[in-house]
């Protein structure tokens, strides 16, 4: 295990190469990380939901592990975590040693992630008997979803990567080189996707290019309008019926057992056309929404 994490420290360090020195903006204060290593570290309060900048605010854990030697190079590691539901701060006892080569000449930045470790963490209570049934399942999910102080809809992957840069642009860092493990892999590309100018290098260790969702949509549901964007889609129907208009004058009307497939840069909508609610697997790759 420690072989691997010397050997994976040595790639990260080849890989990046060097540059000239940064500024933190925000004010730092030296902190102690779970394993005891020495960190700087600050909270950061960003919007719940960014379409209401005056609503409920979130505060974030952040730390910095400050290179080690000089020169100090601009463009630190930026460590994703897994799950969803990891905290990157009490990860760092496991993944500093991985980081021990690069970190000499590059900070380690880790930010918990909103819902998770210090960053408004999410958490149900345990049960207080059996949740064995549909119902005793439906019944704990809703009591605990209305006893969260928080909108659980902010808490996936577009905001919390939309954190990242956030964090990122607030401590000074132009450009930032990525490593996501697992989910943190996936979440990735979510900022490759959204904030690409942030990025310079990123290292998707055990990623998935493919965003799978499966979708209960409602008889009469539709997209409301085309859209379109990179990559691309594969639809198959579980049961229902699904009608797609793909470019100009493509029109198809998928039932249980029918997939497509289409370049995700035509503009595309859909709509529910059976009587009752569809089931479909959706594809995107690379993870899109």
């Amino acid at each position: 295990m420690w072989r691997i994490a010397i050997l994976l420290g040595v790639v990260l360090a080849v890989i990046i190469p060097a540059g000239a020195a940064t500024t933190h903006e925000l004010p730092l204060h030296g902190c102690t990380l779970p394993g005891g290593t020495k960190a700087l570290c600050v909270r950061l309060g960003v919007p719940e939901n960014r379409a209401q900048p005056g609503g409920r605010s979130i505060s974030l854990r952040v730390a910095v592990v400050p290179a080690r030697e000089r020169p100090r190079q601009p463009d630190p590691l930026v460590y994703v975590t897994g799950g969803p539901g990891g905290s990157a701060v009490d990860g760092a006892a496991g993944m500093m040693p991985v980081f021990e080569g690069i970190n000499a000449h590059r900070d380690i930045v880790l930010v918990d992630q909103r819902g998770t470790g210090g960053s408004n963490a999410l958490e149900c209570p345990m049960p207080r008997g059996p949740v064995d049934t549909e119902r005793a399942v439906r019944a704990y999910i809703s009591a605990c979803l209305g006893g969260l102080e928080a909108d659980p809809r902010q808490y996936t992957t577009i905001p919390a990567m939309d954190d990242l840069a956030a964090v990122m642009k607030a401590l000074g860092y132009k450009r930032v080189n990525l490593y996501g493990v697992s989910y943190g892999a996936t979440a990735a590309q979510y900022v490759l996707a959204r904030h690409p100018r942030l990025v310079r290098t990123a290292i998707l260790d055990g990623a998935t290019l493919l965003e799978p969702q499966l979708f209960h949509l409602a008889a009469g549901a539709s997209s409301d309008g085309s859209y379109r964007h990179r990559g691309e889609e594969f639809l198959f129907v579980v049961d229902g019926a699904l009608t797609i208009w793909v470019g100009e004058d493509e029109r198809y009307t998928l039932r249980a057992g029918d997939a497509l497939t289409f370049p995700s840069t035509l503009p595309h909508r859909w709509q529910n056309s059976s009587r009752q609610e569809t089931r479909l697997l959706w594809i995107n790759t690379p993870p899109t929404f």
